[in-house]
């Protein structure tokens, strides 16, 4: 008798939704590892390096919200903030492990003073970030699940409109948390809101586009995630 292993397969919307929340979690972890590095904008304004991977986050969200509703946009919620608090751990343990003698950079550089000033940042960013998520992640994805339900033709307001407000809140608290008494708060946030609304604004057409290929490519609707009730305790 052969044992025959089951095969479950792969819906184009499950792969959809992973592929979703994969990414999420993937530039949000690289978020809080290179958020530490202010660049330099016009005017003497300044920026995050995390400016242009928010912006990203917030258009995955609107997507996956787009096709599974509010429980697929807070399962990529939940993934990213699980996988950012594992890698702030992970870099902690990094800085606190004794270096081995033969570790050095080049140029006489110390490496593990590198190491820790860019790594050891990773706690407060990912407090700011939790602090930035709750507060504009979280209501992106509720406004846009609660806007389809009124309005679901409208997708230039579910996809612009919603993020440029979600996003000035989301850098009010994420600059305030992540760089007071740290750099020059005000130059940053401006820098940020700015470079902010104008990638949005620029994305826009792409996240459309996406939005229409991505619904041919399903061939059907997607299936809309709900929360399935607690069960009752007797």
């Amino acid at each position: 008798m052969t044992n025959q292993q089951k095969t479950i397969p792969v819906t184009r919307e499950a792969a959809l939704l992973a592929t979703l929340i994969g990414l999420s979690v993937s530039i949000s972890i690289a978020s809080t590892a290179g958020g530490c590095k202010i660049i330099w904008l016009p005017f003497d304004y300044a920026a995050s390096a995390t400016v242009f991977s928010f912006i990203t986050l917030f258009a995955l969200g609107g997507v996956n919200t787009e096709f599974f509703g509010r429980t697929g946009g807070m399962l990529a919620f939940r993934a990213g903030l699980i996988g950012n608090l594992i890698a702030t751990i992970i870099y902690t343990i990094g800085i606190a492990a004794p270096a081995a003698p033969c570790w050095s950079g080049s140029g006489g550089m110390n490496a593990q003073h590198a190491y820790a000033f860019v790594l050891g940042s990773a706690p407060r960013l990912f407090f700011a970030g939790l602090c930035a998520y709750v507060v504009g992640q979280m209501l992106n994805v509720v406004l846009i699940a609660r806007l389809k339900q009124v309005v679901p033709r409208q997708l230039w307001l579910r996809q612009t409109v919603v993020p440029l407000f979600c996003q000035a809140l989301d850098t009010v608290v994420f600059v305030t948390v992540a760089f007071i008494g740290t750099g020059p708060v005000f130059d940053i946030f401006v820098g940020q809101l700015v470079v902010k609304t104008m990638c949005l604004l620029l994305c826009s057409p792409l996240v459309y586009t996406a939005v229409w290929v991505i619904r041919r490519w399903l061939a059907s609707p997607p299936t809309v995630l709900v929360t399935p009730p607690a069960p009752e305790v007797s």
